[in-house]
């Protein structure tokens, strides 16, 4: 049984690989089309560097023949919400206009990991994550993004905070975890509709007190960091209703966060705080999930 299995997903990869390659028609074009779009298709199993490379060149060809050939209407939204910045590379023009209206994409990076200046252009877009893309700049042009309210950037190589955050004046909800940040910028203050702003697995060694400026902020992800206190301040986040710390080497909490009537959960989870703190946030924070 084990071998007919083995067996089977074999040949099923063999008939996938002979209709991308065109010697069989059973697959309609954009079939053909999407087993290469799928990154995690069975075309793809491995994802070492050898089998990075084939599909990027299988990729190629795949948009230009669509750019030779036409775009398959079936398949136009997912390539707006999938593969915008490679329709722009291969110069698609029947993509141009369904791109441009997109309100939410998760686009796939080019070979060169950046993040392309036309980008300026996507004046309708709402939500944009690109994430484990290696990125390590983020384009001035980002800031004309005027309607943008959420944007995920986790996963990533970004080491400064990327000032052209700073003018999404509609942004609601920011995510920065897992890169290499240390410190932020005073002018985040500017962003007065945050209410989320995740930066979790980076490399703060402090508290970035420039957050306490958002009066708007409900949510807070701190979490594996290098943070050992938490300021007096912390009381100016009125609104906050999630506090996450977890894995951070806290010793102390000042009184100061009872004021937060609306905080719901707090995560304190791996730190080094004392048991009497804990009583005594018991005490404090009646109303608040508590977790160590």
């Amino acid at each position: 049984m084990r071998v007919f299995l083995i067996i089977t997903h074999q040949l099923r990869q063999l008939f996938e690989k002979l209709n991308i390659m065109g010697l069989f028609n059973r697959k309609s074009k954009a079939e053909k089309i999407s087993l290469v779009l799928d990154r995690d298709s069975s075309l793809y199993d491995d994802y070492e560097e050898k089998t990075n490379k084939k599909w990027q060149k299988d990729l190629d060809k795949v948009f230009r023949d669509m750019k030779k050939n036409g775009t398959p209407d079936e398949l136009k939204d997912f390539l707006a919400y999938r593969y915008p910045f490679h329709c722009w590379e291969h110069g698609l023009e029947d993509m141009e206009e369904i791109i441009l209206n997109t309100k939410e994409m998760q686009p796939i990076t080019l070979e060169n990991k950046q993040i392309p200046e036309k980008i300026q252009e996507l004046i309708h877009l709402e939500i944009l994550e690109i994430t484990s893309s290696s990125i390590e700049i983020i384009p001035n042009e980002l800031k004309y993004l005027e309607k943008l309210k959420t944007l995920n950037l986790g996963n990533n190589l970004i080491s400064k905070f990327p000032e052209p955050i700073t003018g999404l004046n509609n942004l609601q909800e920011l995510i920065l975890t897992r890169n290499n940040l240390s410190k932020i910028p005073k002018s985040i203050s500017k962003l007065k509709h945050l209410q989320i702003i995740q930066l979790n697995n980076n490399e703060f060694q402090i508290f970035p007190e420039e957050i306490l400026n958002l009066e708007n902020l409900q949510q807070l992800g701190l979490m594996k960091n290098n943070i050992q206190e938490i300021p007096k301040r912390i009381n100016l986040l009125e609104k906050l209703e999630e506090l996450v710390m977890t894995n951070n080497p806290l010793q102390s909490i000042p009184n100061e966060i009872k004021s937060l009537n609306k905080l719901k959960w707090l995560a304190l989870d791996k730190t080094n705080l004392p048991l009497t703190i804990k009583e005594d946030l018991s005490k404090w924070l009646p109303n608040t999930t508590l977790t160590f």
